[in-house]
């Protein structure tokens, strides 16, 4: 692995951002590298995870769903890379692992079992270590768990996925195709429309030029039976009023609301829930980690045989991670966005 450094540099809070975070809301910092205690490795970083979720955390407000991010704070949130030091006899060095240990070119962590743990993922020609924040990650369980262990998709379903070029919503289309009768989707461009036309979806549209509800009567005449929302806002008002009687709605994300202020209570009319006999139903990804094993077969098997590939908005370097946040929130990336160090 060749010598060591003396000291890792990270990404943290500068200010707390107001409305889309801009570059000028963060900072570079060196810090000496922390010696390794017993069960602990250094790892070397090769790519970080940008989620919309650090924009929630950004508020610096307390919440029931992680930890605020307050300035001079650390960005954390996982990463992939390689073990350069051990001290946990469960991990050799070399060893490629996931981890918890945020934006920053050197990351010392904890081994272990647990959802921020370091622990090993298989490489190989269709499973790439990036795909461990990806597809084969936290954002893959999410579409994987929240379609078929919180949807409970069936095969007479009508499937909408809002957000449906993102890091979850293109899994979840690609599962959809193959778990519900008809997938409908919804993007924020022509582009990423044709994108989600190439991938076989029954019908999609351009929620800015188009709207939901227009586009909803058009691609899902019939209604719908379950409903995938990565936007809240708009689209879940549309959808309830195109729900079907006995529908599912599956509440992943607010990525409308994330660059408020404040989460103040939505202008959210739930009358189509109690009159239709809606279920609506939250999670989140850790919730799923039972079930890991599981989706990795059936993920990673349609990725073994290339009927999954999923796609990757990349970036270079430590430094491009604040703007690479600023860019998804913006809805100016595919797929899942990472920083490639």
């Amino acid at each position: 692995m060749g010598s060591l450094p003396t000291e890792l540099h990270r990404i943290v809070v500068r200010r707390t951002p107001s409305g889309i975070p801009v570059v000028d809301d963060f900072a570079r910092e060196a810090r000496p590298l922390p010696m390794l205690s017993d069960g602990e490795v250094l790892v070397r970083n090769a790519y970080l995870s940008v989620d919309p979720s650090t924009r929630i955390r950004l508020r610096g407000e307390e919440s029931d769903y992680m930890t605020p991010l307050l300035p001079g704070d650390p960005i954390d949130g996982f990463a992939v890379g390689y073990v350069a030091a051990s001290r946990d006899p469960a991990i050799v060095e070399g060893t490629a692992v996931r981890h918890y240990g945020g934006w920053s070119d050197w990351a010392v962590v904890r081994g272990g079992t647990g959802w921020r743990d370091a622990q090993s993922v298989p490489v190989s020609d269709s499973r790439h270590l990036y795909d461990y924040l990806g597809a084969l990650g936290p954002s893959g369980l999410t579409a994987w768990g929240g379609l078929l262990k919180v949807g409970l998709a069936q095969s007479r379903d009508c499937l909408y996925v809002s957000a449906a070029t993102g890091a979850v919503g293109q899994i979840v289309v690609e599962l959809g195709r193959r778990h519900c009768g008809r997938v409908v989707a919804s993007a924020g461009s022509d582009e990423k429309v044709a994108q989600l036309i190439s991938m076989g979806v029954d019908g999609a549209f351009n929620h800015r030029t188009e709207g939901v509800e227009r586009g909803l009567a058009r691609v899902a005449p019939t209604g719908l039976d379950l409903y995938f929302d990565n936007v809240g806002g708009d689209h879940l008002s549309s959808a309830l009023r195109s729900m079907n009687a006995g529908g599912r709605v599956v509440l992943c994300g607010l990525v409308s609301r994330y660059s408020e202020s404040t989460l103040s209570a939505p202008d959210l009319d739930l009358s189509p829930a109690i009159f239709k006999g809606l279920r609506m139903e939250g999670f989140l990804a850790r919730n799923l980690a039972p079930y890991e094993a599981e989706f990795r077969d059936e993920v990673g098997g349609l990725m073994d045989t290339g009927a999954l590939q999923p796609q990757y908005t990349m970036v270079e370097g430590l430094d491009s991670a604040p703007a690479a946040l600023a860019r998804m929130l913006l809805g100016d990336t595919r797929g899942k966005t990472l920083v490639a160090l």
